[in-house]
């Protein structure tokens, strides 16, 4: 009996110590984030977090950058919050682990409060599984609004509704990363799935993207509206593919910018837009990078360029794009296309999301359309390729633009149009040319994750094989080891090689499979031995088709298929080209970085160099009103087709049969009954864009990492010493009650 009070006077003993020491230390062992008033002038070296913690300043409920040297008295409810978000959650690892600060950091346990700045978040409410009202206002360069993360066997939804987000910050870009998500504003990983309804979203600052959808998540966007305006990059930024660094679009590409929309990332990721507008000042409205078989899909949309350059959406990786309903107001770009299929209909129906994954898994479903049909409107051309894909422009979509609707610098293109109404300015409806990103070239600096850009652009002076002996050499591009097309290294994307494989398939809502192949409009399949196919359907066509490649790149074919309904009043030709913004008049032989939006801009003379083949199919109903000379190596006319030219075959003039395919120097002459009331074009042809200057970098350096010896002393440490003290009662409580004994 005696032994049985002895052990139950040393277990409350041990349970008193246990609890007073808990009380003591409380506000360590809470899994809350820690969260102290700051009052004071911060510390030349910023506020210290705890190890494993980063800190956030957060004055009268706005997170605010840590600046040395400012002073916060108590009337200004500065509050230092300590948070361990940091980590590696995306698909990119290249940058390892991010400190990431959230204000809300939601994964299927809920709101993660050690990980959450809840004091920046204002208004409404939240938990769990959704928000409703709340505003977070943010200045730091990196913050994130929401990080929503999801795993396989955890896997989270979360929806926001009526919220405003303004991450209004100074980035220069050194500190921050759209490929990571690091200082994006809302943010799904993973098996997770996020939607969004009137919501607004404001960005400043380099590389701040609105939205992420990384490692196989979904992201829904309803009826909200954001802008992304960019900032100044930091001095010394070097043009790089680097995905470590890069903050900035190559501009190789021909665009300058510093900051993304939104970016797509990982395998079978999807982010649908729908009743929503979207706005960037510069580089791209709507990205897709370092990802596998991703689906992005805007529905009676408005993407804007509000700036002087820059895409309207990026196709990298297998991705599909599909756009119902959308408008495209744009500086340079609609696309740019390296490993992806985009298609443009009308947002008649009711469409469903699906994952293009094997299960075709079905993601956001019942998404009614206005049926609108889709508009491009682009200050330069419409849709430029640098590495293989598809286009298709389908159901009443309308193209206008300056230059040319279709450039091909790189890839095996497939181009279908059916339904729709194109209407380009300098007449140049498709043009081929060899990749001038290979002429720029790239170098690896030493270290480096990924190569940078040479910064200088030259061509030699007059038209290749005409004025000058420059004729692609195959057995010497080998002996250089510039392996074909593309160059040494040649970007074939926003930081990613050329080479992208050709999708194989579409994933369109609603099982509209977008044609890859034997399914393109107008019935031309996409054969092998074809490096671009063009079919129409159902279109009228005044302009001009140019296939100028061959002679400093590997030559590609050109075949055109004028299809049921068609009728082009134009040209089909092999040409020579050179770099050119005044039809011709001046060559561009040499610029540099700073005239970036001259790359892609080139002016036409008909020739055939010996291996840049056109191969023209005019289909039944279609028709070919030729209005000036042209040249091609393949020419049929099926029953039913009609063509309004005269045609000389190897020199000599021929009556055209129908269903015969006529192959050699076939060259074609306006002929003077074709009927066509459209003017005669010029063969050498100009494509003329605004000038427009890079944007100045300035010097901006980020201020030092957040640091205050004041801050406390380390958790473990803590922790450590309470099991000590703890140990320390028990043994002394043992110990009096021996002595009684």
């Amino acid at each position: 009996m005696v032994g049985f009070r002895k052990t139950k006077r040393f277990a409350a003993g041990l349970m008193t110590a246990i609890l007073t020491v808990t009380l003591c230390f409380s506000n360590v062992l809470n899994v809350h984030a820690s969260s102290e008033a700051y009052v004071g002038t911060v510390p030349e070296n910023g506020i210290e977090a705890p190890e494993g913690y980063q800190a956030t300043l957060v004055v009268d409920g706005r997170e605010v950058q840590i600046v040395p040297g400012t002073t916060y008295t108590q009337e200004d409810n500065a509050v230092v919050v300590y948070t361990n978000a940091a980590g590696l959650y995306g698909s990119y690892e290249g940058r390892g682990e991010e400190e990431y600060r959230t204000g809300l950091y939601v994964d299927a346990t809920g709101v993660v409060d050690e990980k959450s700045v809840a004091d920046a978040v204002s208004g409404g409410t939240y938990d769990g599984s959704s928000a409703d009202g709340i505003r977070i206002d943010s200045s730091s360069d990196n913050f994130n609004g929401l990080m929503l993360v999801g795993t396989d066997e955890a896997p989270v939804e979360y929806t926001i509704n009526n919220s405003t987000f303004n991450f209004l910050s100074q980035s220069d870009g050194s500190n921050v990363s759209d490929f990571t998500a690091f200082g994006s504003v809302l943010t799904a990983f993973g098996n997770a799935k996020l939607t969004l309804d009137n919501v607004t979203i404001n960005t400043e600052g380099v590389a701040r993207a609105s939205i992420v959808a990384d490692t196989g998540s979904d992201i829904l966007v309803k009826n909200s509206k954001v802008n992304v305006a960019g900032g100044t990059l930091y001095d010394g930024y070097v043009n790089t593919a680097d995905q470590t660094k890069m903050v900035a679009p190559p501009w190789v590409l021909g665009i300058s910018g510093n900051a993304r929309g939104t970016n797509l990332l990982g395998d079978y990721s999807t982010t649908t837009f729908y009743n929503s507008d979207f706005s960037a000042s510069e580089w791209g409205v709507l990205s897709t990078d370092a990802c596998q078989k991703v689906v992005l899909t805007a529905i009676d949309s408005v993407l804007t360029l509000t700036g002087d350059s820059g895409y309207g959406t990026y196709a990298i990786g297998d991705a599909k794009e599909y756009f119902y309903g959308t408008t495209f107001n744009v500086a340079t770009y609609a696309n740019i296309i390296t490993g992806g299929y985009v298609t443009f209909a009308s947002s008649d129906g009711t469409f469903d999301i699906a994952k293009d994954n094997d299960e075709k898994s079905a993601v956001f479903e019942g998404l009614e359309g206005k049926g609108q049909k889709s508009v491009i409107n682009s200050d330069a051309f419409g849709i430029m390729w640098h590495g293989d894909g598809e286009a298709n422009i389908l159901d009443g979509t309308e193209v206008n633009t300056e230059n040319a609707i279709f450039l091909i610098k790189n890839g095996n293109v497939a181009i279908n149009v059916d339904d729709a109404l194109l209407n380009v300015e300098d007449s140049t409806i498709l043009q081929m040319i060899d990749n001038d990103d290979s002429t720029v070239g790239v170098y690896m600096p030493e270290g480096a994750a990924g190569p940078s850009f040479n910064t200088e652009f030259n061509e030699e002076e007059g038209y290749p094989g005409i004025d000058n002996d420059i004729i692609y050499d195959a057995s010497a591009a080998a002996d250089d080891g510039m392996g074909g097309p593309g160059g040494p290294g040649g970007p074939g994307g926003e930081g990613a090689p050329d080479g992208q494989g050709a999708p194989a398939d579409a994933n369109a809502p609603d099982g509209e499979s977008a044609p890859a192949d034997a399914n393109a409009p107008g019935g031309k399949a996409a054969a092998p031995d074809y490096n671009v196919t063009a079919s129409f359907t159902n279109v009228t066509l005044n302009g001009n088709m140019y296939n100028a490649t061959g002679y400093v790149g590997a030559p590609k074919t050109l075949s055109v298929n004028i299809g049921e309904n068609t009728e082009l009043n134009g040209i089909i030709t092999a040409a020579s080209a050179i770099h050119s913004t005044d039809g011709g008049q001046t060559q561009n032989t040499h610029f540099t970085i700073e005239e970036y939006d001259k790359l892609g801009h080139v002016a036409n003379k008909v020739y055939n160099n010996g291996a840049n083949n056109v191969d023209v199919v005019v289909g039944s109903g279609g028709v070919w009103n030729v209005t000036d000379e042209c040249e091609v190596t393949s020419l049929t006319v099926e029953a039913g087709g009609t063509l309004n030219a005269v045609v000389t075959v190897d020199g000599s003039e021929v009556e055209i049969t129908e269903g015969q395919t006529y192959e050699g120097s076939i060259r074609l002459l306006a002929a003077a009954s074709s009927g066509s009331d459209v003017p005669e074009e010029s063969a050498a042809e100009s494509v003329q864009s605004p000038s427009t200057e890079a944007a100045e970098t300035q010097a901006a350096q980020a201020s030092a990492p957040a640091s205050d010896s004041s801050s406390g002393v380390n958790t473990p440490i803590i922790i450590i010493i309470v099991v000590i003290i703890i140990a320390v009662a028990a043994a002394v409580i043992y110990t009096q009650s021996k002595k009684k004994k």
